[in-house]
């Protein structure tokens, strides 16, 4: 699946509405197994992200209904990329204990988290 069609669909993911059809719809034009399509749309929101070409609460949308879609029924466990993504995206989403209240999560967790993510993709 190209970037621009990931794109597309990591844009629709904003709204928290996105239909699982389109998730079904985006898995059988790719081509790709369940698992690989995870990874690269998991891989596209991170690099968006860390780019500075998708906001934190977009790229949280985008891998929340990922993980809603691709891991139902819930026995289904994400692949290590994808779960190591969530995850950061996770930590972001609330404040810690001991943070102070100026404290953005989603810088203080989540862009680190994924920049030691993508830097591993380089060094694999």
């Amino acid at each position: 699946m190209d970037k621009a069609s990931l794109d597309q669909l990591i844009e629709a993911c904003d709204s928290l509405t996105i239909p699982r059809s389109e998730f079904e719809r985006a898995l059988v034009l790719s081509g790709l197994s369940l698992s690989t399509f995870c990874d690269n749309f998991s891989r596209r929101v991170a690099h968006r992200f860390l780019a500075g070409t998708l906001d934190f609460n977009a790229a949280d949308a985008a891998i929340n209904s990922l993980v809603a879609f691709a891991f139902d029924p819930p026995a289904r466990e994400p692949e290590a990329y994808t779960w190591a993504v969530y995850h950061a995206f996770d930590s972001g989403e609330y404040s810690h204990p001991g943070d102070a209240p100026y404290i953005d999560p989603a810088e203080r967790y989540t862009r680190p988290e994924l920049a030691r993510l993508v830097a591993s993709e380089s060094s694999e």
